[in-house]
Order: C-alpha cells, then structure tokens, then sequence
C-alpha cells in the first residue's frame, strides 16, 4: 500500500458480526479505489476467519486480541496510521453502519476538518444533535440539521470523518471502554475552535437507544454506560448524576424493574 495515495482511511470496528456479514465492510468492499485505505479492528472472537476475510478483499487487520474497548480501538487505528505517516482523514465506522452510495466522494470534496453526515436510525435522526445538560435533542428534520449553526452541534463517531491532523495530539481516554467518547471528542475539539460541518449524505446505522433488548443485557449495557460517563465527567460529578438518574428512570419505567437504581447506587458508593 502506497500511503502517500491515500486521501480517506475508512476505519471499521467489529464486535457484532463477522467482516464477511458487516454492512460497513461489505460496503466498502465494493466501493474499493486508489485512493482511499480501508481498516479493520477486530473485538470480536472469531480473529482467524476474519483476518482471512481481509487478507482476501485488501483490508488492514488489526486487533485480535479480544473486545478491548472503542477507546483501544480507535487509538490502535490512529497508531498505525502514524507509523505510515499516513495524511488526510478518517472515516469511522461501526461493524453496521451502512453509508450511502457517493459518500466517499462527498466526503473528498469536503475541505471543513470534521464531518459529520446524517445519520438515521430507521426513519429517525441520530446524529448529529444538540446536547443541552443532560439531554441529546434530535433534530425533527434533514433540513434543520443541514441548516444549523448550533454551538451545542455534536454527532456520533459513526460516520465522522475526522482530519488526520487533529489526532496529532489527541488520543481517546482508554478507561472509557465505550460510551461517550464521541461527544467528548467533539467537546474537546471545539475547546480548540474546530466544529463539525453537517453534510447533506446520509448513513444507515443501528441505535441501542432505540431498541429494547432482555433486561439483563440492558442492565450490562447500563452499567458500562455509569463507568464510561463517570470518567468522561469524573470533573463534573452533579452533572454525572443527573445523567444517571435520567437513564435510571427511563430503563426503571422500560423494564418495570428497581435493578437499575441499584446500580446506580452501587456505583456511586464506588466513588464516594
């Protein structure tokens, strides 16, 4: 691979299906070109089949070793890029985002340093929203999101393509195993007077948010949501229990179960 060609490194991370049945790589197996360098970090445990499935179709396999995390993840992807010196932007992608067809080119034709296209999660707009406190407001319309000029803007990792040079002295905290780590991102980086560009392409992707999945992994996803947020806001820790409680309620009233109170409780009295 001449790194030097390459103007869009597309990074996919894989934990819930293998490569082969991934919508992110199936798509960008067929939307191969000279200019654009795909990776793969494997969290899954089935490495063998899906470091073959990259050797076949022209990916970089990284990873491996076990889920260790979106933070690990991400980080291993941009160490590896900076071994090869590699110039120009990122695009991040989760095993099941599935982009539209000219995304690449959209993407290419695009001089802002963060992009963020519209993500939909079934008809719904994900990303990008506006956070005020604790809250995430969706936008209602594709036009309200192209159009805003909200200082509140953010957006998932999924999809975001992200200027290379920003990483040089960035790094995601990799105590945080999974949640939060985009919104962070964005926050840090408007700390420095970048913003994301909304871009009138679109991106299909699975939300756990919306789904309602057995109360036990509920519970286990809700867990790692308290560790993740604690560390992100460990400054801020009204704002983290505010955040909590929110979630607890919605799960409690979900699930009709006091299990989620008692981990937060359990949580807290970790930290207090």
């Amino acid at each position: 691979m001449n790194a030097e060609r390459i103007r869009l490194w597309a990074a996919v991370v894989l934990y819930g299906s293998n490569a082969s049945d991934s919508p992110a790589c199936r798509y960008l197996q067929t939307h191969a070109r000279q200019d654009a360098g795909f990776l793969l970090f494997d969290n899954t445990d089935c490495p063998e089949s899906n470091a073959a499935w990259c050797r076949e179709n022209g990916f970089t396999y990284l990873g491996g070793e076990g889920n260790l995390g979106l933070s690990v993840a991400y980080n291993r992807c941009l160490s590896y890029l900076d071994g090869l010196k590699a110039q120009g932007r990122i695009l991040w992608l989760d095993d099941d985002s599935l982009p539209e067809d000219g995304l690449i080119d959209r993407l290419l034709r695009e001089d802002a340093p963060i992009l963020a296209p519209i993500v939909l999660s079934g008809r719904r707009i994900l990303s990008p929203s506006r956070a005020f406190g604790t809250r995430m407001l969706r936008f209602r319309s594709e036009r309200a999101a192209l159009t805003s000029r909200s200082e509140r803007l953010t957006a998932i990792n999924a999809g975001l393509c992200v200027r290379l040079a920003l990483y040089r002295d960035y790094r995601y905290d990799e105590r945080v195993f999974l949640d939060g780590l985009d919104h962070r991102f964005l926050r840090d980086m408007r700390a420095k007077g970048f913003h994301p560009k909304v871009i009138d392409a679109r991106l299909a992707q699975r939300f756990s948010g919306d789904e309602t999945p057995p109360q036990t992994q509920a519970l286990r996803r809700y867990r790692i949501f308290l560790r993740d947020y604690h560390i992100l806001y460990r400054e801020r820790p009204l704002f983290w229990r505010r955040l909590a409680l929110r979630r607890a309620l919605r799960l409690t009233l979900s699930y009709r179960s006091l299990a989620f109170f008692q981990a937060y409780r359990a949580e807290r009295r970790r930290h207090d």
